[in-house]
């Protein structure tokens, strides 16, 4: 898949990769994950960039778009979805 003709993106995470040779340790990419159009995307760029809204069209390769199933999966009719409002006696654990 080429590039977007235009970006336009919402970066949602930008990582370094390293590979490991003989002589240590050197720079393989940055991996990017991006949002577009609605959907995920994740792809790696060549260079390196201090800033997400750096980032060239022309360095994006092995762009592939992230299915729906992979972050929204179907659940099955057997649970219960939760009610919008929850009620006021609820409590609601949230992580430390």
């Amino acid at each position: 898949m080429s590039a977007p003709p235009n970006l336009g993106q919402d970066v949602l995470e930008m990582n370094e990769t390293y590979e490991d040779s003989d002589n240590g340790f050197y720079f393989a990419g940055t991996l990017m994950v991006y949002r577009m159009n609605g959907n995920l995307y994740h792809a790696k760029l060549k260079a390196r960039y201090s800033s997400p809204s750096n980032v060239n069209t022309n360095d994006l390769e092995n762009i592939i778009q992230i299915p729906i199933s992979a972050y929204n999966p179907t659940f099955s009719a057997e649970f219960t979805l939760a009610p919008e409002t929850l009620p006021t006696n609820s409590f609601v654990k949230t992580p430390d």
